[in-house]
């Protein structure tokens, strides 16, 4: 199964895009990793020759939604037959993608996910934080893989409106269930997660660090979805390809 590793990035240090690009390179499981700079790419990259290097002319401001979906484009118009997303600042175990491949031989699923670990911004894992993504409710971008009928979705992000952008995650999982793929969910954390949430630090009894994100984000785009007329959230719901 040919494999493409979607990962948008913008202005990452080279610490965190090499960290990145190094657990795709680890891979047991042969996988293109498909890096779309959203406006700011960096050298570092075409160092890495498992690497297709897309180099966008500026920032959409969008979290990287256009990029994402400007790159599963670009894959699957190179044949590429399966999907996986990771965020620039997150990093795959080796086994990752082997794992999720050997699951959707196993379960014929569209949508396989793994479970995730939670890290710090150096790296250092926050233990005794459980999943919060069920695989039903919710599952994290990075820890998809699309393959089937569900890849025709993954280009979709691009549609995502920029407003939305703090929970274009949420989004994009609500779009893959509206047409009822088959789901089939690994119990391995193969996904290194550098959370930025307060939440997942005060569940710990740690402070959270400056600058983490406290939901105010999420509810500011929630609401902007509510106050659009009834008319506008149809129209977008079919840009974004809900059923």
């Amino acid at each position: 199964m040919r494999v493409a590793v979607i990962t948008p990035y913008w202005r990452e240090s080279d610490f965190v895009l090499a960290r990145c690009l190094d657990g795709v390179a680890r891979q047991t499981h042969p996988c293109t990793h498909v890096l779309i700079a959203d406006g700011c790419p960096n050298p570092l990259v075409e160092l890495y020759p498992q690497a297709m290097h897309l180099k966008l002319a500026q920032s959409h401001g969008d979290n990287g939604d256009t990029p994402r979906g400007i790159g599963a484009k670009w894959a699957l118009d190179s044949g590429f037959e399966a999907l996986a997303f990771l965020d620039a600042d997150n990093w795959f175990a080796p086994s990752h993608l082997a794992e999720l491949v050997d699951l959707h031989r196993r379960t014929e699923a569209e949508i396989l996910i793994s479970k995730r670990s939670f890290h710090r911004a150096d790296g250092s894992e926050i233990l005794g934080l459980s999943e919060v993504g069920d695989g039903v409710h919710f599952a994290d971008t990075s820890c998809l893989l699309l393959t089937g009928k569900a890849l025709a979705i993954a280009p979709l992000w691009a549609n995502i409106p920029a407003p939305l952008a703090p929970i274009a995650d949420r989004i994009f999982w609500q779009m893959l269930m509206a047409h009822g793929f088959k789901v089939a969910q690994s119990e391995r954390r193969t996904l290194a997660f550098t959370t930025q949430y307060a939440a997942h630090f005060q569940a710990v009894g740690e402070t959270p660090p400056a600058g983490a994100k406290d939901g105010s984000q999420s509810q500011q785009a929630a609401d902007w979805w509510n106050r659009l007329p009834t008319a506008e959230q149809e129209r977008l719901n079919r840009l974004m390809g809900f059923p």
